[in-house]
């Protein structure tokens, strides 16, 4: 490697640390939010349980580990003012309790999804991925203003105002790449922990969803909200949760932080009988180039760990050819099912959900969805 080089190694990475000196804690918890936000949205936490129309502080949530669960044993009388607001009638604190309000929780987020229903009778869905905080800070797009950034763009396009509901999870979040193998580190391991959250999350999201009566749900999801889309369209690891059988289910998948074949494969396991057109039909939009889900450097990509460790991002980068391999699989296995795949490689080394729409590739999304 030449003098040259280096020095510009060295003085990118000046540059990149030159951010990177606040990391925040890894969980992303919902307890301080404003009560108005709960009309259009649904918060859950790491284990994908539903959080109460309740204010709740977030460092007392840090304090329970960002386990709702947990918190509530913290927090006894909390609790019990929790179910009495909606309506649980218990008396204690214990599994069963808990469990009590959390099918009272569903129930009436269930009811509110069913309550923003227009005669469009289209419902759109949307859910983030890593790393987006909830609390503004210096250095990242908040997980609100990507969402109001996303509907507002869906709306325009479509010329129709769907009835639209925002999926806030604990998807981590850690602050930022830098010279610092340590703290580089600890960011990969943030996203393997929210990697492997986002079954769970999925579950949570079937739960909620399965019963709604919309003749077409518009699924919207960037990075590893692909993976949280994998466990709610389908029986992923077997747990018989009915899935979501409306007439039409659309899916677009952003750069998707997901692996290929092996995570697929239980695509037509779904527990209803699937009509000969598939009701779900998917679009990918995939980029060869993405530094974030190639998990290395955006300048030289020197630096990082490769798309399968930490977590397999592998098919929407089609590393080592991924993608390519898992579109012909889907066309030998999943006749009858619609799975569109759309290079976006042209757009070069980005990840960013606000440039992945401001590309001519959004269009093609809103001809999907039409």
């Amino acid at each position: 490697m030449s003098n040259s080089v280096r020095i510009a190694i060295i003085i990118v990475f000046e540059i990149l640390q030159l951010g990177s000196s606040l990391y925040g804690q890894d969980n992303v918890v919902y307890g301080e939010r404003p009560s108005e936000m709960n009309s259009e949205a649904v918060f859950l936490d790491q284990e994908g349980s539903i959080y109460p129309d309740y204010f709740i502080s977030n460092e007392s949530l840090f304090q329970s580990k960002a386990c709702l669960h947990a918190w509530y044993h913290d927090h006894p009388a909390e609790f019990l003012d929790i179910a009495k607001k909606h309506n649980c009638h218990v008396e204690q604190v214990d599994q069963f309790s808990i469990q009590q309000l959390e099918d009272t929780l569903l129930a009436q987020a269930i009811r509110k999804i069913q309550f923003l229903k227009t005669e469009t009778n289209t419902l759109n869905v949307l859910v983030h991925g890593y790393r987006k905080p909830f609390v503004p800070n210096e250095h990242d797009v908040t997980s609100i203003e990507a969402f109001a950034n996303l509907e507002q763009k869906l709306t325009t396009a479509i010329g129709v105002k769907h009835p639209t509901l925002k999926i806030y999870w604990d998807a981590s979040y850690n602050c930022c790449y830098s010279m610092d193998g340590e703290k580089n580190r600890e960011m990969f391991e943030g996203f393997e922990r929210a990697y492997h959250r986002a079954d769970t999350i999925g579950v949570s999201l079937k739960r909620l969803l399965n019963s709604v009566d919309y003749a077409q749900i518009n699924f919207v999801g960037h990075s590893l909200a692909a993976k949280v889309l994998q466990s709610c369209l389908f029986d992923l690891k077997g747990n018989g949760i009915p899935c979501l059988s409306q007439a039409r289910v659309n899916v677009c998948l952003i750069a998707p932080a997901t692996s290929g074949i092996e995570s697929w494969e239980n695509y037509k396991r779904r527990n209803y009988a699937i009509p000969a057109q598939d009701n779900v039909r998917i679009w990918m939009l995939y980029n060869e180039k993405d530094f974030a889900l190639k998990k290395k450097d955006n300048h030289f990509e020197l630096f990082g760990p490769g798309a399968e460790a930490y977590g397999p991002t592998t098919l929407g980068c089609n590393h080592k050819r991924t993608l390519t391999k898992f579109e012909k699989y889907t066309k030998e296995n999943f006749v009858g099912s619609t799975f569109i795949f759309v290079d976006g490689t042209s757009l070069g080394k980005i990840h960013s959900q606000f440039i992945y729409l401001e590309s001519p590739f959004f269009k093609e999304m809103i001809d999907f969805l039409r």
